[in-house]
């Protein structure tokens, strides 16, 4: 029996993944996912940083049936830092579907970014609805544009664009972690950035005279398909990531792809701040759709507003007790005030009494720390309950709107 045939009985359980079972985790990934085996195992396997500590795993009669990888990590919202764990390669093997056994997972790789000091989770999903019924938040948003290669305008650039290499991983990894304006920023490893050039082959850089770089992008030509009954769906260019520091690496990088041999449409599959950067808004007659979310879910509340509290200042004259609420009941609370500048986190035996309550769910809390939401918007749309009209005041400098971006499309 193959480690992802149906099993001859229920027993399951649920852990981390042991080193030899890697392989078999493998094989479920290109399952769930359509993978060429062979083409994913040199780039798995390759992987320095591969350990079974980062995997979790539904065992089904001694079989892999699903998995999860937890990845580590940082993401920045203003000044400052949240410890996040990615949640990545969420896959169950054919066989073992529609048994529950990716929610049973989810919950407990959940629990155990907790214990690893995790603020919040986070991963990409192609079904949000999925994840929101058991307590994530859209926490951004990935929009889908179409449009004619032939609209884009043509700029002549004196800098050059060429073939992504594996070697300029280092320098695009600088370029995207040291890019400012967005608040959601999760970082790549350089072997990360090998990876995902090493799978997008097409992906191109913009370079200056001396060789810097100064834009990337990620891209694939994804093939049509022959549907019966159907008009055929032609070849499209799909942009997967993009990102220009300087107006004259963005005209290089959009004359390069209007210029260039191939199909005549291009879909950039990029958050709003990408595109917005990119000047492709401004293009007549685009086609623009949501299409994934980025989902968070709020793992260790307390510690979460205490490395907010970097960005404050001095949002509280007095107490304020912030209370998260989860699904099912359980409930976290955290209360803070301000003392010379400084936000301090407040001992509950020490919480003195009718002191301001803000009030709202975990779902409505991972929007508000990523900045996905105001907490004004919040508060307009009953999201967010305010004891305290002066506290309701103060929340507008704890929490305003941000420009959040997705996690990245890693492969696993």
């Amino acid at each position: 029996m193959s480690d992802i045939d149906d099993p001859t009985n229920d027993e399951v359980l649920i852990g981390l993944a042991e080193q030899p079972e890697l392989d078999a985790i493998l094989r479920v990934m290109c399952a769930a996912f359509r993978m060429e085996y062979s083409a994913a195992q040199p780039i798995y396997f390759n992987d320095p940083h591969l350990n079974a500590n980062d995997k979790m795993v539904v065992r089904c009669a001694q079989k892999i049936a699903s998995c999860v990888t937890l990845v580590a990590g940082h993401t920045s919202v203003d000044q400052a830092t949240l410890t996040i764990c990615g949640l990545a390669g969420v896959a169950t093997a054919p066989a073992y579907q529609r048994r529950g056994f990716a929610t049973l997972l989810i919950e407990s790789a959940i629990s155990e970014a907790a214990k690893r000091g995790a603020h919040l989770a986070l991963l990409t999903a192609t079904q949000p609805e999925y994840y929101e019924r058991r307590g994530w938040a859209v926490v951004g948003r990935n929009y889908l544009l179409q449009i004619d290669r032939n609209t884009i305008p043509k700029f002549n650039s004196r800098l050059k664009v060429r073939r992504a290499r594996l070697d300029d991983a280092d320098r695009i990894n600088t370029l995207f972690d040291g890019y400012a304006g967005y608040s959601l920023k999760c970082s790549r490893s350089v072997l990360q950035w090998q990876g995902l050039l090493a799978r997008l082959r097409q992906s191109v850089v913009v370079t200056d005279a001396s060789g810097e770089i100064l834009a990337y992008m990620l891209l694939q030509t994804r093939l049509g398909r022959v549907n019966i009954g159907r008009p055929a769906s032609p070849p499209v260019v799909h942009v997967l990531e993009a990102l220009a520091t300087t107006v004259c690496a963005k005209q290089a990088l959009l004359g390069w792809l209007a210029g260039r041999e191939g199909p005549d449409r291009i879909d950039f599959e990029l958050p709003m701040p990408m595109l917005r950067d990119l000047g492709l808004l401004d293009i007549d007659e685009i086609n623009l759709r949501v299409t994934g979310g980025c989902m968070g879910y709020i793992t260790n509340f307390p510690a979460a507003i205490a490395a907010l509290s970097q960005n404050w200042g001095q949002p509280c004259s007095n107490t304020v007790t912030f209370r998260c609420r989860y699904s099912g009941g359980a409930e976290s609370v955290v209360s803070v005030r301000s003392d010379r500048g400084k936000v301090l986190i407040i001992p509950q035996a020490a919480i003195p009494d009718h002191q301001p309550v803000v009030d709202g769910a975990a779902r409505i809390w991972a929007q508000l720390i990523t900045g996905y939401i105001s907490a004004p918007d919040a508060v307009a749309l009953g999201e967010l309950t305010v004891n305290d009209n002066k506290t309701e005041d103060e929340l507008i400098a704890i929490f305003p709107s941000r420009s959040p971006m997705l996690a990245p499309p890693d492969l696993f």
